[in-house]
């Protein structure tokens, strides 16, 4: 599943880019080391497409002959606002990432999808061949000396805990995550990440005082908001607190 969310990314410079985007563009775009490590050409790969579809708007909107099928589903954009899945904000200005989104996480890569990315090759060894694949993600955040564990399922305690990963040989991980049958590999859940130098702001979904907390959050960071923006802020909070006064009367 999946859908439309907005994202908006500051850069190191200031340069903001607030955008609607579809949810799958997100885990290779935000939980990459390249973004970690405020990497100018990931950024740009990763609002390539957007920018593309922002000038095809601007070009083509009054006659609404788009030249990609995808533009008037981003555009008009809803700026720094949540929509869809919620909003993530990704500040290289403060080394922060507010988090109000449901889709994926910044902080942990899935195991299950890192191993649909690895195929074994005629001589048998593993590879994958994708640049925007969980698997490069993963390499690079080996490489980077980012993976701090491997999360289980415990199952005497609620939630998930850490181990140690049982080897930072890549070859050797390959060959567990590559193997399906590998008794070691199905116990594992998630990697962990070092995203330093940002850390995680995250604010729970449909909870009116969350989205209002984010709000401020996103004033104290320097941000400017839109009177329009403002709007559709307060619309957002108004049905929030329509749609919990609804729940709490249900259960009551």
């Amino acid at each position: 599943m999946g859908g439309t969310t907005s994202v908006t990314l500051r850069k190191p410079d200031g340069e903001e880019f607030r955008m609607t985007r579809w949810t799958n563009s997100m885990p290779w775009g935000i939980c990459n080391p390249r973004m970690f490590n405020a990497n100018e050409a990931h950024m740009d790969d990763y609002l390539h497409q957007w920018l593309e579809m922002k000038e095809d708007y601007e070009k083509n909107v009054k006659t609404g002959n788009f030249e990609h099928n995808m533009t008037d589903c981003y555009f008009p954009s809803e700026g720094l606002v949540p929509c869809g899945y919620g909003l993530t904000v990704v500040d290289h200005v403060n080394n922060v990432i507010l988090d109000m989104q449901g889709y994926t996480s910044f902080h942990n890569m899935n195991v299950a999808g890192i191993s649909l990315d690895i195929r074994k090759n005629d001589n048998g060894q593993y590879e994958c061949d994708m640049d925007d694949s969980n698997f490069l993600c993963f390499k690079e955040f080996l490489e980077d000396d980012r993976i701090t564990g491997i999360e289980v399922i415990n199952k005497t305690r609620d939630g998930l805990e850490t181990i140690p990963l049982p080897s930072k040989d890549l070859s050797k991980l390959v060959d567990i995550l590559g193997n399906y049958d590998n008794p070691m590999k199905s116990k594992w859940f998630n990697f962990a990440i070092d995203i330093n130098p940002f850390t995680i702001e995250t604010f729970e979904e449909c909870d009116p005082a969350e989205t209002e907390r984010m709000r401020q959050r996103i004033l104290e960071l320097g941000f400017v908001l839109t009177d329009e923006e403002n709007a559709s802020w307060a619309e957002y909070i108004k049905e929030q607190k329509e749609d919990q006064e609804w729940d709490e009367g249900e259960d009551g």
